[in-house]
């Protein structure tokens, strides 16, 4: 019988900071085979990666994610809620983690984002990124918008999909 895969939901969020460098960088040296992640789109169309649609709960600022522009978003501080050692910890790209985990062999799960918030075209967005780095092989991408995966595999085929729901 073969054994589960360990997934870093959101990175190590008991050590660090949820979805940021450090947590990602905590879950690759305690050894995870998977990280989770989820994207969002900033005012002037980055992706950027959050949990929520909002940023007050993770950061010292409120407001909507799509409401902020990129430079607005990386002005925040996303790691003094969680620990003093995390002050100045800012909101992460999809790059800015791809690049990290570009040589990592580990399993990619990129959550599209989309509940009520609309977010036209980040299909294509993540597609893109994911080509680039030509990283298919390793990236799943799921989302509770259904409609979302199915723009995903007409996009790309070869990319896995996963269907979250509740």
């Amino acid at each position: 019988m073969s054994k589960p895969v360990v997934i870093a939901h959101r990175g190590a969020p008991k050590h660090a900071p949820e979805n940021t460098i450090a947590a990602f960088r905590k879950a690759l040296e305690l050894g995870a085979e998977g990280i989770e992640l989820d994207v969002h789109l900033s005012a002037d169309g980055h992706l950027v990666v959050i949990h929520d649609e909002k940023v007050d709960r993770t950061s010292d600022g409120k407001g909507l994610v799509k409401e902020k522009t990129l430079e607005e978003l990386k002005a925040l501080d996303f790691g003094s809620w969680f620990s003093k050692e995390f002050k100045g910890e800012t909101i992460p790209t999809l790059d800015e983690v791809l690049e990290l985990l570009k040589s990592w062999t580990g399993i990619i799960n990129i959550e599209i984002k989309g509940g009520s918030v609309f977010y036209p075209n980040i299909e294509e967005k993540v597609v893109r990124k994911i080509e680039k780095l030509k990283i298919e092989e390793k990236i799943i991408i799921s989302s509770f918008n259904h409609y979302s995966l199915v723009e995903i595999k007409k996009l790309n085929p070869k990319i896995k999909t996963g269907i979250l729901y509740v």
